[in-house]
């Protein structure tokens, strides 16, 4: 009779145990589960799920881009090479793709009849890397020093290239490239791009200032663009918090072509007041 008791006994707390582990693994919530050891992105993108399953009758938007659970797949920088690799199998997250990279379509596939695969294309640009993106610009760059008449084109093409161009604009806009301050100032701002021929004199404002007008659709052609020496100041400050982690991504080389174009500039290594910046926009 006692090796019984203590047999239950064994059992019942085996048994104890393992429901201790399910419940630590699987918290229960409103909309669903979440399986403990997750990535943040990888519980945003379940509950998304979760949610579209649940309106999908009710959008009027099929894959339900107003939703806030949509909107947080694209919510912190740090999420694009895992919704890279989710869109890669999931064609619904291509916006939140673009919003997160900043990427468009440039306007050589824009033409009518031209077989365009969004999918593909995007995400071969993200393959591509910093460096293979890096040489996709200097390409616009060339062009835009050689030919003026297509100036309006090829800001544009450099603006849909997204976040992936501004290390080397920035060092561009530095030593006096005017024309890449607005189409730089939209991307950032995530406005749609508008041509204005450079400006003859400089504004009297913050780029931060310069963000917020752009964003409100006050930056209009014939606008007065924010001095150079004001748009590299924002950049080195700030650069760490707008840098795509692509697979190649090389932070430190990042920061030593800023130090090496700017003596001023003090590297984080140096500086350990600096905190680092979680990216979030």
């Amino acid at each position: 009779m006692a090796n019984r008791t203590y047999c239950l006994n064994e059992r019942n707390n085996e048994m104890r145990g393992i429901l201790v582990i399910f419940l630590v693994s699987v918290m229960v919530t409103g909309i669903g589960c979440i399986v403990l050891g997750q990535t943040k992105f990888e519980e945003l993108y379940d509950r998304y799920n979760l949610k579209h399953k649940k309106m999908a009758d009710f959008l009027s938007e099929p894959n339900g881009e107003f939703l806030q659970e949509y909107k947080d797949l694209y919510s912190s920088l740090s999420y694009a090479p895992e919704l890279a690799k989710y869109f890669a199998q999931d064609e619904r997250l291509c916006t939140a793709f673009l919003e997160v990279t900043g990427i468009r379509k440039e306007i050589q596939y824009r033409k009518r009849g031209y077989p365009f695969d969004s999918r593909s294309h995007f995400l071969g640009l993200w393959n591509l890397g910093q460096k293979g993106l890096d040489d996709r610009l200097e390409s616009y760059l060339k062009a835009l020093s050689n030919n003026n008449s297509e100036e309006a084109i090829i800001l544009e093409n450099i603006n849909c290239l997204g976040f992936a161009v501004l290390p080397r604009c920035f060092l561009r806009i530095k030593t006096g490239e005017r024309r890449l301050i607005l189409p730089i100032i939209q991307l950032l701002s995530k406005s749609s791009f508008c041509y204005a021929p450079s400006a003859p004199e400089d504004a009297k404002i913050s780029f931060d200032q310069a963000l917020v007008i752009c964003k409100e659709n006050s930056l209009k052609r014939g606008y007065r663009v924010v001095p150079p020496a004001e748009c590299w100041r924002w950049w080195k400050d700030n650069w760490r918090s707008w840098i795509l982690p692509l697979p190649d991504q090389d932070y430190d080389a990042i920061e030593a072509e800023i130090a090496a174009a700017d003596p001023t500039y003090v590297p984080r290594s140096n500086n350990p007041a600096i905190l680092d910046t979680t990216s979030e926009r």
